[in-house]
């Protein structure tokens, strides 16, 4: 199925609303770009492409879901904005500050940016720590298109190339972002700039979608009286649909309601005062208010199209085997089964779930599906209490992995003999996880059963949430212990975690490298871990803000159209590092966090064109835990899901 859809480039912004709803069917289709290029205020824009480096055209972005806004600052660093980023960060907000680098100690000498007060360049490293991202916004400030003829080339080259140098080490998540000074672009500084080696991966220049005109707030011949920062706050969201200034385009009138905001953290008119500083904070009360509008505030990585270096930007069919014509999209039990683990010893990752006569696998090398064990509808095993909860773990260390999954009266697990399941079931938990303990009762205890070695002893062990905790039952090679509570008062029903949007998300993985998998699962405020201390969870920590309710995680992120965007968490190590990391197919995309070993990053997106909302991912039948792995032995992990084509990975 190959359609024209939502991504089509720079369609007006009301069309492109209409596309989206239309792509909602088109769950596993290739996208086509359509990229023509408009004018906005002038200046020449469109959405950007998946080509890395400089474009003609600058970059917009109300191609984003409706509501969804990027904060990004101009001219700094200032006073104020390190706490300004420290304060983004408590309110889970990722903007993009766009730097000079004459602001910094050192730089720029004889330049009027200079005589200011600088700052060291370890403040760069205080924004990033916020989880903020930081892009170019020159040296000295040119205006790149108007001061190229008096300037001359080597100037403006220079401009750019030596704050490129200064922000690279910073900006470490595979983007790289330029902004073009008063966004003053053209062919001349394009012809003479993008075909600069250290510019190859640089992401614009960034334009708008709304022009905060801040400064103008305090420009007395534009602004007369001039505004307050709460005024000018209200200016740009459109608490007075009058255009109080011509220069400003109120964001609660846009069409579109969604696309880059662009402010300034060092204000002209108030350098070193803290107005930006409590402008951003009114705004933002104003947006998360709005009555009609249910405003997320993300990152430029998230607009559809934006690429880094660690984007997937190819999405292929890996097999038909589980597509909707095999029936699977009809039952829960079926789609909520599939996961992927090596269960031939081959070293390629295959891909198993149950279908109406028993577990199926999808070959990894031949991708050709065959059954590998009777376990029929018939007897009940279509019901998402119990195939949902099938996990891939090697159980006897012989290279392969082996199937388990709950039944009516416990775990099984089925060894795999490298062509087939053995029958009947080689292990088997006992009845702690049974229906008579309750766990069939509610999602938010079977679907937090989760398997892992959290004692570090090479084998795998379950737990999952109870009223109570936290139970697990260690293996010890031949059977499993009785159950063991190994957390109490975390992750129980007096916590909220009797929810599902939080229960289904809980995780097993070794996320700070000590060979013992830790409990992470998502709370309304974002990923809270517990560390496996080998003979219990420690009390859980605060490991991220991200994939929070604020961000729509917990609710349908389009009215009228389920989406259980939070089913699809998984830990997986993304970077190689020994570590495991957190990713999340979104209404964006596919969005990851890596972990330091102490938290886990502010996420970026590895994907946010292919795997969205909009092209169907995130409903019942398309959200499953995301399936990470190495399917063609390059060293990058691919990124995969069911769609109605079958099972669908990013490459």
């Amino acid at each position: 199925m190959h359609l024209s859809n939502h991504d089509a480039r720079l369609a007006r912004a009301s069309l492109a609303r209409t596309a989206l709803q239309l792509s909602f069917a088109i769950v596993g289709a290739t996208i086509l770009s359509n990229t023509q290029a408009a004018t906005r205020d002038g200046f020449i824009a469109e959405y950007p492409t998946t080509q890395l480096g400089l474009s003609l055209p600058q970059v917009i972005g109300d191609n984003l879901p409706i509501g969804y806004v990027v904060l990004t600052y101009d001219d700094g660093l200032d006073e104020h904005s390190v706490e300004m980023a420290r304060y983004l960060q408590t309110r889970n907000i990722r903007a993009t500050f766009f730097v000079n680098g004459c602001r910094f100690t050192g730089r720029g000498a004889g330049a009027p940016c200079s005589q200011l007060k600088q700052y060291p360049t370890s403040t760069l490293e205080e924004l990033v720590a916020a989880d903020q991202q930081v892009g170019n916004h020159t040296e000295l400030h040119y205006a790149l298109n108007r001061d190229l003829a008096t300037a001359g080339p080597t100037k403006i080259k220079q401009d750019v190339l030596l704050t490129q140098s200064l922000v690279a080490p910073y900006q470490r998540d595979g983007y790289s972002f330029f902004r073009a000074p008063s966004n003053n672009w053209g062919q001349a500084p394009y012809d003479l700039l993008h075909g600069e080696p250290a510019l190859q991966h640089v992401a614009g220049p960034i334009l708008y979608d709304y022009l905060g005109a801040d400064w103008s707030c305090m420009d007395s011949s534009i602004s007369n009286p001039t505004l307050s920062p709460e005024a000018c706050a209200e200016r740009i969201y459109g608490t007075n649909p009058a255009d109080l200034s011509g220069y400003s385009r109120s964001i609660r009138g846009g069409v579109a309601k969604s696309g880059i905001i662009q402010m300034h953290d060092r204000m002209p008119n108030a350098v070193g005062s803290d107005y930006s500083f409590r402008l951003t904070k009114r705004l933002i009360e104003l947006l998360r208010s709005d009555p009609d509008t249910k405003y997320v505030f993300t990152s430029l990585d998230a607009i559809p199209g934006m690429t880094g270096l660690n984007n997937r930007l190819n999405i292929e069919t890996f097999s038909d085997g589980f597509s909707d014509a095999s029936g699977t999209a009809q039952v829960a039990g079926h789609y909520r089964s599939i996961r992927m683990g090596d269960v031939t010893g081959d070293g390629v990752p295959d891909i198993c779930g149950k279908r109406v006569d028993g577990i199926h696998c999808i070959n990894g090398q031949t991708r050709v599906s065959t059954k590998w064990r009777d376990l029929p509808d018939s007897q009940g095993w279509s019901h998402a209490k119990y195939s949902s909860t099938a996990q891939m773990v090697d159980m006897d260390n012989d290279g392969r992995m082996d199937m388990c999954v709950r039944g009516g009266d416990g775990l099984y697990c089925f060894r795999s003999l490298g062509s087939s399941f053995a029958t009947p079931s080689t292990w088997f938990t006992g009845s702690v996880f049974s229906d008579a303990g309750g766990w069939g009762a509610d999602e938010s205890m079977y679907a937090s059963i989760q398997m892992g070695d959290i004692d570090g002893d090479s084998r795998p062990d379950v737990c999952g949430r109870d009223a109570a905790g936290i139970i697990c039952q260690r293996f010890n090679g031949t059977s499993f212990s009785a159950g063991e509570r190994w957390l109490t008062g975390s992750f129980d029903n007096a916590n909220a975690w009797n929810h599902r949007e939080y229960a289904a998300t809980l995780r097993l993985g070794d996320i700070n490298g000590d060979g013992r998998a830790d409990l992470c699962g998502r709370a309304s405020y974002g990923i809270i871990c517990s560390l496996s201390s080998g003979t219990g969870f420690l009390p859980p920590t605060w490991w991220s803000s991200a994939f929070a309710d604020q961000e729509r995680w917990n609710i349908p992120a389009v009215s009228g159209d389920e989406r259980v965007y939070f089913h699809t968490l998984s830990l997986a190590d993304m970077n190689q590092d020994g570590k495991a990391d957190i990713c999340g197919q979104y209404t964006t995309g596919v969005a990851c966090a890596f972990s330091d070993g102490t938290r886990f990053s502010a996420y970026h997106h590895v994907d946010n064109r292919l795997m969205t909302g909009a092209n169907g991912y995130g409903r019942p039948a398309y959200a499953l835990p995301l399936m990470i792995g190495d399917l063609d032995g390059d060293q990058r992990k691919e990124i995969c899901t069911r769609g109605i084509e079958g099972i669908r990975c990013l490459r």
